[in-house]
């Protein structure tokens, strides 16, 4: 016995299509210029994955990306242009290590950035409200001339 085997999606063709549906949908025209900031990285197991660099977008709009009723609204979207009805979408940081687009270098960040991390109001608030701590931080790493 032979099982099918779906074929390969097009990650940019179904990251264009989800766009196109936000932008026709009520109160998604707003949300628009988030979600386009966003990466395709893989369509695995009826499961579109797209993630977000921190070091290219602030916190406060990724904060907006993943409240609920933003991901309520990326999955309405989504659900018309999935290859199957039961796909769904999720949102994540995106980690050069699991993603099959190249980007650029991580460094292990000093006692001395983490501090400096650890001391911005933002980052203070998050680690009150979870009773948290910061333990560790990854940078871009300049010495390999991959800024931005």
């Amino acid at each position: 016995m032979y099982e099918a085997v779906a074929p390969p999606v097009d990650l940019d063709r179904l990251f264009a299509e989800l766009l196109e549906q936000l932008d026709g949908y009520p109160g998604g025209e707003e949300l628009l210029p988030l979600i386009r900031r966003l990466r395709p990285v893989s369509f695995i197991g009826n499961v579109l994955q797209l993630a977000y660099d921190p070091d290219d977008m602030p916190m406060q709009d990724i904060s907006r990306i993943l409240q609920p009723a933003t991901l309520d609204i990326v999955q309405e979207c989504f659900t018309p242009v999935a290859p199957d009805p039961e796909s769904r979408v999720v949102i994540k940081r995106w980690l050069a290590s699991i993603s099959h687009e190249e980007g650029p270098s991580r460094r292990k960040a000093s006692r001395a950035e983490i501090e400096k991390i650890a001391s911005h109001p933002f980052v203070q608030q998050v680690c009150e409200r979870v009773d948290g701590v910061v333990v560790d931080a990854r940078l871009r790493d300049e010495s390999t001339g991959e800024g931005g």
